[in-house]
């Protein structure tokens, strides 16, 4: 199945048990080959105030029809703050 990266852009990212992390802010595609290599997540601050980005794997995101969103299965002991994160969320690599 193909999907368009248009498509991939905003959808919501959950955690292992359902809540929320974020939304896809972009993809981050190898220059070479052209493979999907992850994803920058939006992730809100507390009330809303204040945000940064992560990035995912695209080998830890599947996605769930029941949440109409990406469920990234991240270890227990890395969780959203082990993830590489920036307030500038463009560049790097997964």
């Amino acid at each position: 199945m193909h999907v368009s990266s248009a498509a991939v852009e905003g959808v919501t990212v959950y955690d292992e048990v359902g809540r929320k992390i974020g939304q896809v802010d972009h993809l981050i595609i190898e220059k070479t080959t052209g493979k999907v290599l992850g994803v920058v997540v939006n992730v809100s601050g507390f009330a809303g105030l204040g945000h940064s980005h992560c990035e995912i794997p695209w080998s830890a995101l599947h996605y769930d029809p029941v949440l109409k969103g990406f469920r990234a299965d991240l270890p227990h002991s890395q969780g959203i703050e082990g993830l590489g994160g920036t307030s500038a969320g463009r560049g790097g690599a997964v």
